[in-house]
């Protein structure tokens, strides 16, 4: 049993000895960390100190108490430890997973948007919480979300496009409306080249600003020549027109998966999953797809769809559930 009393500035709290003047310089209460430990964990009544457990270690040595003390504190903190190393590993396990376009769908078209951003509007600058979009079209209700690029309003005139059977032949560059105010994102559709080729448009805002696509076959038959193509379209002028061969033989009446990966300036074209063409360009930074055709060409699309990433916070959320869910999905 020992009585404390209480000191400042020059004697220890627990022994009543003088402090070191060094160690006054960051404790002014306790000659060693010994006994600031002991002390703290000591219970005391008028004073007097009430632990014979703590009474022996401080007996056995500072040295020797304090390596009790280190070897407890790491054992409680062990557990902690490896749970946030695993955490960490599904967290890096689930970033670093590929994410390929989306492979387009039958169906009426969905779109569906998490709230997450809506709730932490400051976090999107940071790209930290980004609203997830999913748009797919089938067209079993004609062209009503389909713009022509020409036009601030939406047509239901079919005009120069073929609707038939739940398929499109397009004609002049129309663009699908729900899409017009996306930034980064994955385009896919469905499509069948009957005759010459097909043309898509992507980042379009209208018909004289976007990027545009198409896949031509120069010399159809047995052994087909295929080629890809892709152009800026800025201000009604057409710049950096490049058409590069690619090994995969379109052949007349078949459907193809064509997808794209939209990221900033660099755009992936892939078809049936083969990336056949890769380049970047910083002109233009958002807006919707669209599809046109030029002189000769007859292809019909079957199906499309639009999707985003989420942003990081959205991913991690919904990994670990961290958060209820909280998403709406509105139907057309």
């Amino acid at each position: 049993m020992i009585r404390v009393k209480e000191y400042s500035g020059m004697l220890c709290t627990f022994c009543h000895k003088k402090i070191n003047p060094i160690r006054r310089l960051w404790d002014r209460d306790f000659c060693c960390r010994a006994h600031r430990v002991v002390f703290e964990q000591a219970k005391f009544t008028d004073g007097i100190v009430y632990s014979a457990r703590l009474l022996r270690q401080i007996e056995q040595g500072e040295d020797e108490f304090l390596e009790d003390e280190d070897r407890k504190k790491k054992q409680k903190q062990l557990p902690l430890s490896a749970v946030l190393v695993l955490m960490l590993g599904f967290v890096l396990l689930f970033l670093a997973l590929p994410r390929q376009a989306p492979a387009p769908v039958s169906g009426a078209m969905e779109y569906a948007l998490t709230q997450t951003g809506n709730r932490f509007p400051m976090l999107r600058k940071f790209r930290l919480t980004v609203p997830s979009v999913t748009l797919r079209e089938s067209f079993h209700k004609g062209l009503k979300e389909w713009r022509p690029a020409d036009s601030r309003s939406i047509s239901t005139a079919v005009g120069d496009w073929v609707y038939r059977n739940g398929s499109v032949r397009p004609g002049r560059l129309r663009l699908w409306a729900p899409s017009l105010e996306l930034t980064d994102y994955n385009f896919g559709f469905e499509a069948q080249i009957e005759k010459r080729g097909i043309g898509w448009a992507f980042r379009a805002s209208n018909r004289d600003n976007y990027y545009g696509a198409r896949v031509e076959v120069i010399r159809p038959g047995i052994d087909p020549v295929t080629s890809v193509v892709h152009y800026a379209m800025v201000k009604g002028r057409q710049i950096d027109r490049t058409a590069l061969p690619i090994p995969l033989g379109i052949i007349r009446n078949e459907q193809y998966q064509v997808s794209m990966r939209i990221r900033g300036d660099k755009f992936v074209t892939s078809i049936n999953g083969k990336v056949v063409d890769t380049w970047r360009d910083d002109r233009l930074r958002s807006g919707g797809v669209g599809f046109f055709a030029e002189k000769g060409d007859i292809a019909s699309i079957h199906s499309v769809s639009v999707s985003t990433e989420r942003g990081l916070l959205d991913r991690l959320f919904s990994s670990f559930i961290l958060l209820p869910p909280a998403s709406m999905t509105a139907r057309w």
